[in-house]
């Protein structure tokens, strides 16, 4: 009996489901005709079938996998949160753990924990090809690098004259193929291609305004064709079934659904399943994929290797954490929570009270999975969306050029989490001076390889995530914003603080090898505890031989690989451990974006939508002062890993960074051109000094600016830059179109210099701001403002009666009549 009468029986048991049954039923009829010439009906009935049933086993067999891994996963989170609320800690916090890093909830490598180990493996692993071609002022790149043509050519297995960019090459594809692995390990079905090379950038506009017979004719000579395996068969795929496999390719891509099902096989929709699509088409050569990348893609290269490395390394942590489902584990979540909270799972007298925190929890779960799948950067509205971000990056520019001087603070916060972990401290300040030689590259590399990744080189706008939140710009702005950081010094400078984290805790932890786990200091048994490292992990992790650098010994985490006595799989949970531990604690030292205050930062709404703009445009600057709140003082409150003691030294930071704040108060007057104002006696300042160091950071460099401050009320400040940008736009055509329909002088010269110091990119850059404003500005205002000189007498008059501060280089003033009074900020304040 022919496999076609089985298929009704098959679904009327449930065995298949009809999505199944019909496609089961045309791949049947695809082959049993493609063989029918050459075998006779009866045989091509046969093999047709055969190759039909081996399909519907293997995908059951998968599905079976997948199904224990679901299992797996969902069965591990239940069990920790259920201990949570057991143990009387709060168990949505224990819940929204599993996603993010938070305060209190100890021993879960979550989601965004794992995603960061892996990708700083994988960064590490190439640190060489990207300290050579990835983006540095130096350079002239300012966003992004640029890989040479035979990078591409080596990873396709074709000879390379430069033997430096073959092993480039060939680091680069081994991290691939052990990326693929792992994603197969994590229940994937990425299948192995000999020199595949790169995956595909897909241009759907391209693609649908070619047509079908236009794309297809372009791109199936350059093919390898015998590589590209039917998924039925598991041979190549005959003419006919080619023809259909393209055809399905180029409508998912026109459709801009390339990833929905997977090309020429039976998907299961899940994330498994969906990364062996760009693996689908197999390029011939590697002039072929780029004359195809060219033509209907995007020739970025180095886009095309780091997108592919972070993509991977996401899906990754996703599917180790949460299965190969994970948004399914993802709504489980959400529901065990409310469904725990009816059954009485979580206790409590006030019921309407738990409700709420529960629905909340639940909803900012939601949130924090779409910030960390990029569903939150979904765009509504192009149009909107370009506006408001390109608005966000040119404030950025305008207002953050002297933003240098407030990150200051950075090794001070590192130094007091040393203190906190056990670490020594006092090597803080020598490490992070040493990485800020822009010729130690060696030491670059290799701290990338200790876990400090290279996301600067690799051309990630860090600064732009760390202090605004939003890297997602694209065009002229984003390029503007990116140069300003990275010529102010601030993108190094956050760099090399990373670097030296890494420097410090590989250095220690090789130190401390040599002690079991009872014998470890009470601080650094708690950094483990809090990291779900076990004493036996610790004691395979001290096994590892350390490797020597400058006469130091230092635990470099991927050489846990190479250790003897560790197999596969557990290595694999050694490294991200270790390395989501070293990760964990430099963004607690270097403060820096997380899952949570983007969630928090993206919670107006889609992009492009009014609601989203605007709430985007209100976080903006403020991802500092969240950060500090949700770590540092989450910390205080939170955790229950450190005794009462050390949570007291630890509180000691805000009043040092209060201090340091002052001082950045101070360096930043001296820069404008002002003396410092007078401390003593003076709460304004102290105010002023505890928000910049100690929790506004890049907002108190708005805030307690001139721009910030001078004019407007805190609640138009506090509503963020563009409302000020709004506002300073409306009074200037307003103003002064009534003053000219009532034939008064407009003063228009002396304001548009005004907004012209305010929102210029680039020229609050510290170390030129002042020349600038005196050379540029101010020459420029005497030219179109008669009243000019009253002007300035009125700031600099201003500065004195309401701050304290006179000018040693006035306003208008071709060069300083006198240096700086430092000595007046230890006298007594007249205010």
């Amino acid at each position: 009996m022919s496999l076609r009468n089985c298929f009704p029986d098959l679904l009327a048991k449930g065995q298949i489901t009809a999505e199944q049954s019909d496609e089961m039923l045309r791949n049947f009829e695809d082959l049993r005709r493609q063989r029918a010439g050459q075998y006779g009906e009866s045989a091509a009935d046969a093999m047709a079938g055969e190759a039909v049933l081996k399909a519907l086993a293997h995908e059951k067999a998968l599905q079976k996998r997948q199904a224990l891994l679901q299992a797996a996963a969902q069965g591990k989170i239940s069990m920790f949160v259920r201990a949570a609320a057991e143990a009387g800690r709060d168990p949505v916090r224990a819940a929204k753990g599993v996603l993010g890093y938070i305060p209190g909830v100890n021993g879960f490598q979550s989601v965004e924990a794992t995603f960061d180990a892996i990708w700083r493996l994988a960064t590490g692993n190439n640190a060489v090809l990207f300290e050579k071609y990835g983006a540095s002022l130096f350079r002239g790149q300012i966003t992004t690098g640029k890989a040479p043509a035979d990078l591409v050519r080596a990873l396709f297995g074709e000879a390379v004259d430069d033997p430096a960019i073959a092993g480039m090459a060939k680091a680069l594809a081994e991290t691939f193929e052990y990326l693929r692995l792992r994603f197969n390990a994590a229940g994937g079905t990425i299948g192995r291609l000999e020199n595949w090379g790169l995956p595909q950038a897909h241009d759907w506009l391209k693609v649908r305004d070619a047509g079908y017979d236009a794309w297809r004719q372009f791109i199936l000579p350059k093919l390898d064709t015998g590589q590209m395996i039917d998924g039925l068969t598991g041979q190549p795929f005959a003419p006919e079934r080619l023809e259909l496999a393209l055809r399905d390719v180029w409508e998912s891509i026109r459709t801009g659904g390339w990833n929905d099902r997977e090309a020429g096989m039976q998907g299961l929709g899940k994330l498994a399943n969906r990364r062996g699509d760009p693996r689908f088409l197999k390029f011939a050569s590697s002039d072929a994929w780029m004359e195809y990348q060219a033509r209907f893609g995007n020739d970025d290269v180095w886009g095309t290797i780091t997108g592919h490395l972070h993509g991977m390394a996401r899906d990754i942590a996703a599917m180790e954490v949460l299965g190969p489902n994970p948004q399914q584990t993802v709504q489980w979540l959400q529901g065990t929570l409310e469904k725990d909270l009816a059954t009485g799972q979580v206790a409590g007298k006030d019921f309407d009270r738990l409700a709420s925190k529960v629905g909340q929890g639940a909803a900012e779960i939601g949130r924090m999975w779409d910030a960390y799948t990029g569903t939150a950067n979904a765009v509504a509205g192009q149009r909107l969306a370009d506006f408001g971000s390109g608005t966000r990056a040119f404030l950025t520019a305008a207002h953050l050029g002297g933003a240098t001087i407030s990150a200051i603070t950075d090794p001070l916060i590192q130094l007091f989490n040393r203190a906190y972990n056990g670490l020594p401290m006092m090597e803080v300040f020598s490490q992070s001076l040493g990485f800020l030689n822009p010729a130690n590259a060696d030491d670059r590399i290799f701290a990338a390889q200790l876990g400090a990744g290279m996301d600067d080189a690799i051309g990630h706008s860090i600064a732009l995530l760390r202090y605004t939140g939003e890297a997602t710009v694209n065009g002229r702005m984003q390029w503007a914003a990116a140069a300003v950081l990275r010529v102010s010094g601030l993108n190094f400078w956050t760099e090399a603080q990373k670097r030296a984290s890494a420097w410090g805790w590989s250095g220690h932890l090789a130190r401390e090898r040599g002690k079991g786990f009872a014998e470890l200091s009470e601080a650094m048994q708690a950094s483990f505890q809090r990291h779900g490292i076990s004493p036996d992990e610790w004691d395979a992790i001290r096994s590892t031989e350390p490797v020597m650098r400058g006469g130091a010994p230092f635990l470099k985490p991927g050489d846990i690989y190479a250790n003897p006595a560790i197999g596969g799989t557990q290595a694999d949970a050694l490294v991200t451990k270790l390395l989501g531990m070293i990760v964990s604690e430099e963004k607690n030292s270097v403060i820096q974006a997380s899952l949570r205050s983007r969630a928090v930062a993206s919670a107006g709404g889609k992009r492009g939508t009014a609601a989203g703009e605007a709430w985007r445009s209100i976080m903006q600057f403020k991802q500092f002062p969240l950060e500090i709140m949700l770590r540092s003082l989450g910390r205080l409150v939170h955790d229950t890993s450190r005794p009462a003691s050390a949570k007291l030294a630890y509180a000691a930071m805000f009043p040092a960074l209060t201090l340091a704040g002052g001082m950045i108060l101070q360096l930043k007057a001296l820069a404008a051109g002002k003396d410092p104002q007078a401390m003593r006696d003076n709460p304004k300042f102290w105010i002023a000094a505890a928000a910049q160091g100690g929790g506004l950071g890049l907002f108190g460099d708005f805030l307690f600016s001139d721009t910030g401050r001078y004019g407007r009320s805190f609640a138009e400040t506090a509503l963020g830059p563009t409302v000020g940008l709004v506002g300073d736009l409306k009074d200037f055509v307003q103003g002064n179109l009534a003053q000219a329909v009532q034939g008064e002088e407009t003063n228009a010269g002396r304001e548009a210099v005004k907004l012209l110091r305010r929102y210029a990119p680039g020229t609050k850059l510290w170390y030129i701001r002042l020349a600038w404003d005196r050379h540029v500005n101010d020459q420029l205002q005497r030219m179109i403002d008669p009243d000019y000189q009253a002007a300035f007498d009125r700031t600099a008059q201003r500065a004195d009666e309401l701050y304290g501060q006179p000018y040693w280089w006035r306003p208008g003033e071709d060069a300083a009549d006198r240096a700086p009074d430092l000595a007046r900020a230890f006298e007594e304040s007249e205010q």
